[in-house]
């Protein structure tokens, strides 16, 4: 909760043109990736970025706004279901993913291109990113063999020294207990998380220092339940308590 009350959040969120006065999960994720890309350089004019799973939301056309280059990508119409097609936060084309009060119409054709991407099949034409990025979307993958699966794959569409940054579901029980997967969702704990990145050191990437601190402010201390509410950070999904996590990773091989 302290970060969102910070003035890099209100910053960003302001950029996004998204609401500063509520605290929800998805403008901590706006907050964290920005934080992110703009601290290993990444918003400067002339860098290409992949972007996964984009939805409607508007990283893509605020990236382009800042003179970047960018691959949106989500999945192919045939994987995902009716309901999330038809829920408004599906993306089929480039016009799918442009905010006018972000970026105008010429630097929105003339910066970005969208493709359909399955994240468990990422096409081998996809190289030489400086960055990539989702959120919330590795936890729909199906298991945490496809999640690992994935966020090794990511690598590979990057330069060496480049960034693969996503976010994620967070189990908030003990890290040692395994939750079982709820409808389409897995929830990684923090041990799922440490051994991921065990595995990305020992193959030679570099891994930012992991944070799964929940937080001690009253608010970080409430747990949305049915029927959800539109702002919270920490909800119970099918029994499982869960919020946001950050993934940072640099392909050094």
């Amino acid at each position: 909760m302290a970060q969102l009350q910070s003035s890099p959040a209100r910053y960003w969120l302001g950029e996004l043109s998204y609401p500063t006065k509520y605290s929800d999960r998805k403008s901590w994720e706006y907050v964290w990736l920005m934080q992110v890309l703009a601290s290993y350089g990444m918003m400067t004019p002339g860098r290409l970025g992949l972007g996964f799973a984009v939805g409607r939301e508007p990283i893509t056309a605020y990236l382009a706004s800042r003179g970047v280059d960018v691959l949106a990508t989500d999945a192919p119409q045939s994987i995902v279901g009716e309901q999330w097609v038809e829920s408004g936060q599906y993306a089929r084309c480039v016009a799918d993913l442009h905010y006018a009060d972000l970026c105008d119409t010429a630097t929105m054709e003339q910066r970005v291109r969208f493709r359909a991407v399955d994240m468990n099949a990422i096409d081998a034409d996809l190289h030489s990113f400086d960055f990539c990025w989702s959120l919330c979307a590795i936890e729909h993958l199906g298991n945490f063999e496809l999640l690992e699966a994935f966020i090794f794959e990511s690598l590979k569409t990057l330069k060496v020294g480049g960034w693969s940054v996503h976010s994620g579901e967070l189990f908030c029980g003990p890290p040692e207990q395994t939750p079982p997967m709820s409808g389409h969702t897995i929830h990684p704990s923090a041990a799922h998380y440490i051994g991921l990145a065990e595995r990305l050191q020992a193959a030679g990437h570099r891994v930012m220092p992991l944070n799964f601190q929940l937080g001690d402010d009253i608010v970080d201390q409430l747990i949305d339940i049915p029927p959800y509410c539109d702002r919270h950070i920490k909800l119970n999904y099918l029994g499982i308590d869960t919020t946001s996590w950050g993934l940072i990773v640099q392909r050094q091989a």
